[in-house]
Parts: structure tokens; sequence; C-alpha cells
């Protein structure tokens, strides 16, 4: 049996053995952890990242109250030298 054969047996028979074997699935586990990030570590990255949009959203929050702010001041100052 050549490579790509024996590539398409195991892709075949693969999803059936892990869900059938929880040896084999923690065997596979263990060869592939290093390839991804566990748990906690993604649940870091994700609060991380929730915790950084709040803060931009904060940030652009306080910029718009400030240029609200300073339109208003224009428009009063504007009103103003109209009435006089």
């Amino acid at each position: 049996m050549n490579a790509e054969a024996l590539k398409d047996v195991i892709k075949q028979e693969l999803p059936g053995l892990l869900r059938e074997d929880p040896a084999l699935r923690a065997y596979i586990l263990e060869l592939t952890r290093h390839e991804y990030a566990d748990r906690a570590e993604t649940q870091d990255r994700f609060y991380d990242i929730l915790a950084e949009l709040r803060r931009d959203r904060e940030e652009q929050a306080r910029k718009w109250d400030e240029q609200h702010r300073e339109q208003n001041r224009k428009w009063e100052e504007q009103n103003r030298k109209w009435d006089e």
C-alpha cells in the first residue's frame, strides 16, 4: 500500500476510531497538543480581546462626547454673535 492510499484509509477510518476508542483519542490529542492553544490560553486571549474592545469603545465614546461638547460650544458662540 502506498502513502496516498494509506492516507485515504486513515481519513476514512480515523473519525470512527476516535469516537469509539478513548485511548486512541487521548493519544492523538497528546501528539497534537503543541499545535493548538489549550482552553485556558484560548479563554485568556478571548478575554483580552473583549477588554481591548471595551477600552476602544470607551475611548470612542469619550471622543464623541468631546466632539459633541465642542460642537455645542461653537453653536452657542455662533448664536451669541447673531443675537448681538
